[in-house]
């Protein structure tokens, strides 16, 4: 996957976190067995964090995924 594909599929989880509660309380649990199942490729020896904040963020072999938070409309 190239990083364009990342980015697009990266939006497709986390929009679909936001809508479904199930499937955002399995992300932030299991994000590697989410991600794999969405057609994310892992690189071997990468460990996946999944948050909402920025205090998840890790370094060193690590990707730490953020999933923002759920956008709202004020009128």
């Amino acid at each position: 996957m190239n990083i364009e594909e990342n980015k697009k599929l990266w939006a497709k989880i986390v929009a679909k976190a936001w809508c479904d509660e199930a499937y955002k309380a399995e992300l932030l649990n299991n994000p590697e067995q989410v991600l794999k199942a969405e057609g994310a490729e892992i690189p071997e020896g990468v460990r996946v964090h999944c948050g909402g904040r920025a205090e998840a963020l890790d370094s060193g072999g690590h990707l730490s995924l953020l999933t923002a938070c759920k956008p709202y409309y004020h009128t």
